[in-house]
């Protein structure tokens, strides 16, 4: 049995004749680069090469926001006290972005946030959503933006006072697992 497969494994690899063919691997990437380049280009770019150069690269915070919704509802969470403390969200912590993260999706799905458009994946924490994760780290303060205000939002009241009442990661973990599966 293991014979068969060495066998089935050297037969894809090698040439009518027996002679070893190049895998799929470094040495067709090479063939191929020689092939378009030039002899001169056999080699490929080198390893350590970066892919963009130094100075075309954007810094993560000149890219836009993909929702621009995103910075009053957080100054709105940190006015009503459910997220505290200021130093932004690159130093903020995994609870307060694993708690984002949920709140976000409730305010969205249950209570009818008009602008909090994420698509969300499942995962262990809840609703995860890699483009609201991207946005989140955008942000230098959280309260670099104007709150949301309630004639934006009928139910802003109800879920700051919901925010409120249930702050606990592990809770809104649950609540918003729960939601994503209804």
């Amino acid at each position: 049995m293991m014979l068969t497969g060495l066998r089935r494994l050297w037969s894809r690899h090698a040439g009518p004749d027996g002679e070893q063919r190049p895998r799929a691997g470094r040495g067709l990437l090479r063939g191929l680069w020689s092939r378009h380049a030039g002899p001169e280009a056999a080699e490929g770019p080198a390893a350590d090469a970066p892919i963009v150069a130094e100075d075309e690269r954007l810094p993560l915070r000149a890219i836009p926001v993909k929702c621009p919704e995103l910075g009053p509802f957080m100054r709105s969470l940190h006015d009503a006290g459910v997220v505290t403390g200021d130093r932004g969200p690159n130093q903020s912590g995994h609870g307060t972005y694993w708690r984002l993260q949920s709140l976000v999706y409730l305010a969205a799905h249950n209570f009818g946030h008009p602008g909090l458009k994420y698509r969300y994946d499942r995962y262990i924490h809840g609703p995860y959503s890699l483009g609201l994760a991207n946005d989140f780290y955008r942000f230098d303060s959280m309260r670099e933006s104007e709150p949301v205000s309630s004639e934006e939002w009928e139910g802003m009241g109800a879920f700051m006072e919901f925010a409120r009442n249930y702050r606990s990661l592990d809770w809104l973990s649950v609540a918003a697992t729960l939601s994503y599966f209804n």
